[in-house]
């Protein structure tokens, strides 16, 4: 995955810029057009066990949360009849519910997440990216410094506050060449400034996604009872899917609030002119709830004792 991300921010970012977004997008189409095609002709050669006698996870544990949802008043020939849940069940659906207040606590770091392929990237449009004669890096390609793939999530979320705290300072500091050079009003112009002044938050927000992201694949599956260990690898990418959306959400939030009484948003189209830097504050004080949070509910989680597996 790691290696697909960084070929797609080295190539493909290249190709949008210089050939057509039309080619950049259709490649990645035809890519996954052959790898779907190859997935479904080697299917029918898959072996696995299949457990005659297995019930239902999904099932299992929702009938636990029905008959709470439900309470029976008395004691009815229906009532009788419907199965009834055991205290394996019980347990399994109280594991789930336990993984929930650190499943919320990280969507604040989703949110930071979702800033290095969007603002970030405006950033480095403004700024001085040639790294030699005549040859420039692309804007986007800076994402695959943050492409490094260490577990302990905490230690993640003061990463991505740190990389959040350098971002506002960075974008300050350009804020002022724009000014002192009086290129302000001038939307696309290139600023004297290198686009190398990224590079920090970037590598930070690399070892922050590497800390958190790990972290909570380990902490999910090793959480989640025995039959569901996929929806355990499955609920860290949930996270950063939601924080992608509640990005967007705040993003449109502050853009009625800011433009408010004509005054200017913070993420005009003119670079120049926004005001990201408060975006990052915004962000960093976020960061820093997010993480006393996750600190408060990770000290009072009782981890689920693995349960044994017979052959």
């Amino acid at each position: 995955m790691s290696a697909g991300s960084l070929l797609a921010f080295l190539i493909l970012n290249y190709i949008q810029d210089n050939l057509s977004w039309e080619l950049g997008f259709g490649i990645p189409y035809i890519v996954m057009l052959v790898v779907l095609l190859l997935y479904l002709l080697g299917s029918p050669t898959y072996l696995f066990r299949l457990h005659r006698d297995a019930k239902n996870p999904f099932a299992r544990i929702g009938r636990v949360f029905l008959n709470e949802a439900i309470p029976r008043r008395g004691c009815s020939e229906a009532d009788a009849e419907q199965p009834r849940t055991n205290e394996g069940d019980i347990r399994d659906a109280k594991a789930l519910l336990g993984l929930l207040p650190i499943w919320f606590t990280s969507l604040g770091f989703a949110v930071v997440f979702s800033q290095g392929t969007t603002l970030f990237t405006k950033q480095a449009q403004t700024m001085d990216r040639e790294i030699f004669i005549d040859i420039k890096i692309l804007a986007a390609s800076l994402q695959s410094l943050s492409d490094i793939h260490a577990p302990t999530i905490g230690a993640g979320l003061f990463m991505s506050l740190l990389s959040m705290v350098i971002a506002t300072l960075v974008e300050m500091r350009r804020l002022d060449v724009a000014a002192e050079w009086g290129m302000v009003d001038e939307a696309g112009a290139t600023l004297p400034m290198s686009v190398w002044w990224l590079a920090p938050q970037y590598v930070l927000f690399g070892l922050a996604n590497v800390f958190v992201i790990v972290g909570h694949q380990e902490f999910f599956y090793d959480q989640v009872p025995n039959d569901l260990k996929s929806i355990g690898l499955a609920l860290y990418l949930s996270i950063l899917g939601i924080g992608d959306f509640l990005s967007s959400f705040l993003i449109a939030l502050l853009e009625s609030i800011t433009t408010r009484g004509g005054h200017g948003s913070w993420f005009d189209n003119n670079m120049n002119r926004a005001h990201v830097d408060y975006f990052y504050w915004l962000l960093a004080g976020i960061s820093a709830i997010v993480m006393l949070a996750y600190a408060f509910v990770a000290k009072s989680y009782v981890y689920r004792e693995r349960d044994s597996v017979c052959c």
